[in-house]
């Protein structure tokens, strides 16, 4: 085990023998005054065949301490791979620690987890966030912790040859290729059915809400996943579009824009998407556009539509991501089915996709929703009664 890591060191305080892995028990950054120490743990128990390597947490936290000559002012940071519960019991008995950054339970902590003076964090492992503590000489002492969303603005400030540019680029490539195939072996029966209905079909009676909606960043979300290459990863393309896998909506990319008879070539795909890129080119954030311009690019991609002859264009979060008309709108006997303003229902269908991952702004730390949040955020893409 040695030789995988006898070009750098490991910082781990509950191993048995520090040169099986090449570790040291404990860190120290000097801060002005000051110093930041650094223990870490894994629980034995995650490692089946492994434990032998280890000894119990609780002991060697306790000779840890004794041997790290700490100071009042001092920050003492733990980082455990062993789950918030553990984390937890850990730190009643050892409340000297300042700091718990956790791993393993992937628990999501918008803002830290308290315990006596002891904060708590682990964000997750699914690369849509980075947590960072920050500290400074004299306010916030121990450090204040934020969330760190990772776009492509964080890329752009690495150097080119950083080896995890290539790591990140060859992954994503692979997850791509393999996405891919698994659409493409998509085998949905769509039948002779109508279609769901889509905003093409709305925006023939609903002018104003229509272009208030372009306006907003759903009009354009699809985008987001095409220029990102995600626009085959299933967990994001039914959040950026309706009818997702349906049998009157979608299977996949290649099926996301249709028309009548012929169909689509693959050559009159290609070109569709390529003129769509190119209004796009310049785009960095649909989230940062103004509502001018979103509406701008919205109206682009409508004319594009036209000009393709398309009738139906699944892409984008729109009208029946948020109503429940039905193919018979709006002739419809039954107008329950539109009778979906309460809070409840849109409360609903926003957080199916707008998550504590994807939206922790819009969460306490419990967990909850925060309404006031909430209320803003729907009243933003609220389309106009009349």
């Amino acid at each position: 085990m040695s030789e995988l890591t006898q070009d750098y060191q490991i910082l781990l305080t509950n191993v048995k023998d520090p040169q099986l892995f090449n570790s040291k028990s404990y860190a120290e950054i000097k801060l002005n005054n000051r110093s930041i120490y650094f223990l870490a743990v894994v629980d034995p128990t995650l490692y089946r065949d492994y434990q032998k390597y280890f000894t119990p947490i609780e002991s060697s936290l306790k000779k840890a301490l004794k041997n790290l000559p700490l100071k009042k002012e001092d920050t003492l940071i733990l980082l455990s791979h062993s789950g918030m519960d553990s984390d937890l019991a850990l730190v009643k008995k050892f409340p000297r620690i300042n700091w718990v950054i956790g791993a393993h339970s992937q628990s999501y902590t918008i803002r830290p987890t308290e315990e006596g003076s002891t904060k708590l964090v682990q964000v997750l492992a699914r690369n849509h966030y980075l947590g960072s503590i920050k500290f400074s000489p004299g306010e916030e002492l121990h450090g204040k912790f934020e969330l760190l969303e990772v776009r492509e603005e964080l890329a752009k400030k690495l150097d080119p040859s950083h080896p995890t540019l290539k790591l990140i680029s060859g992954y994503r490539s692979k997850l791509k290729e393999i996405q891919k195939v698994e659409q493409d072996r998509q085998s949905l029966s769509f039948g002779e059915g109508e279609k769901l209905p889509t905003f093409r079909s709305c925006q023939e009676c609903h002018t104003k809400q229509t272009e208030f909606w372009q306006g907003t960043a759903h009009a354009i979300s699809y985008m987001t996943l095409y220029k990102k290459e995600a626009h085959y990863n299933p967990q994001c393309v039914k959040c950026h579009s309706v009818g997702f896998q349906q049998k009157d909506g979608f299977s996949g990319h290649k099926s996301i824009v249709t028309k009548g008879d012929p169909s689509l070539t693959e050559a009159q795909l290609e070109k569709y998407w390529d003129q769509l890129a190119e209004s796009f080119s310049k785009v960095e954030s649909v989230r940062e556009l103004s509502s001018e311009k979103r509406r701008s690019l919205s109206q682009k991609w409508n004319n594009l539509d036209t000009s393709f002859e398309i009738e139906h264009n699944f892409a984008n979060v729109q009208c029946l991501n948020c109503h429940q008309q039905t193919h018979e709108h709006p002739f419809e006997s039954d107008n329950s089915a539109i009778k979906n303003n309460s809070h409840g229902l849109y409360q609903a269908k926003c957080v199916s996709c707008h998550t504590q991952d994807q939206s922790p702004k819009w969460y306490e730390q419990s967990g909850a929703i925060d309404n006031n949040v909430f209320q803003a955020k729907l009243k933003s893409v609220s389309c106009p009664r009349s």
